[in-house]
């Protein structure tokens, strides 16, 4: 599942996997849109005549994709508190590896879900 009703990126979702995927875009020739995961991986090429190829690790070259059928946007499951924070810890490692320094991500303490409601699992 591809989702670009996000403002800034957009969402990928492999059927039969629960991990989503946020990938930024970016434009590249002839008007085609390259969307690139937290990595900097090309993960999606869109054509401006709505062509699509999907990469992946196993399909480095990428491989033909069209769309199947219209779905809601993918909406992200709620976490525990304590979930988010160990998930907060182990990026703020592999952001300090990566640069070589501490690296500190601050979480405020009350999360809240799109349009503003506060998130009850979350705070």
């Amino acid at each position: 599942m591809f989702d670009r009703t996000g403002a800034r990126a957009a969402l990928l979702r492999f059927d039969g996997d629960d991990e989503v995927h946020v990938l930024l875009p970016e434009m590249g020739s002839r008007g085609d849109e390259i969307y690139r995961n937290e990595d900097g991986s090309i993960m999606l090429r869109v054509t401006a005549q709505g062509g699509v190829t999907v990469y992946t690790r196993q399909i480095r070259t990428g491989a033909a994709a069209s769309e199947l059928a219209s779905v809601a946007p993918i909406a992200p499951q709620a976490i525990a508190a304590a979930q988010l924070n160990e998930r907060v810890r182990l990026l703020q490692i592999r952001a300090a590896r990566a640069v070589g320094e501490p690296v500190q991500f601050v979480v405020p303490a009350q999360m809240r879900r799109a349009g503003g409601r506060p998130c009850g699992r979350c705070g």
